[in-house]
């Protein structure tokens, strides 16, 4: 499919690497929890972020269309120890290395000093890919309107966009 020019978008899921909540996990698993088919190096896996007074601001009352009368409002991963509805998904393969079109990225990530958990594969395909604002976003369910939140919302506003950008390409040209 990708050699026809297809792109694949998969959800990389709501409950973070270990496929749990916001429990102290370094000390409780023995492993991580890749979501398949977000893990395979053949997709891009889409994960979300939510906006977080915790973050550094992207907008300020009256500079955007944004709602910011609580504050300045940043954009982080969501995470539902920051407030966010959910954690996106996220972590590395289990199954597949580094492809080499992540490989310079992933050393240059690995190399921050970071502290890992003793189960994180740092030879594994890494995920998400690309991440797209997961939270309070409208939906339609049963005939009924309300804010939901998750990478299944993500995936598709992201599918979306690049449908946008494919039509205007298409018809403008590069």
């Amino acid at each position: 499919m990708g050699a026809k020019g297809m792109t694949i978008l998969v959800a990389t899921g709501d409950r973070g690497a270990f496929e749990r909540t916001n429990e102290p996990y370094y000390n409780n698993c023995t492993h991580t929890r890749p979501l398949w088919p977000a893990s395979s190096p053949w997709v891009t896996a889409v994960g979300g972020t939510s906006y977080s007074p915790f973050a550094s601001p992207i907008c300020w009352q009256n500079a955007t269309q944004m709602d910011c009368r609580h504050g300045p409002m940043g954009h982080i991963a969501a995470d539902l120890g920051l407030g966010a509805s959910i954690t996106s998904g996220g972590g590395s393969s289990n199954l597949n290395p580094t492809p080499p079109y992540q490989a310079a990225a992933v050393k240059t990530y690995l190399e921050r000093g970071t502290e890992w958990p003793p189960v994180f594969n740092k030879n594994g395909r890494m995920y998400p890919d690309v991440s797209v604002i997961a939270t309070n976003l409208w939906n339609v369910y049963n005939g009924k309107g309300g804010p939901g939140s998750g990478t299944s919302f993500a995936a598709p506003v992201l599918s979306g966009l690049l449908s946008r950008l494919a039509s205007a390409l298409f018809t403008n040209g590069p």
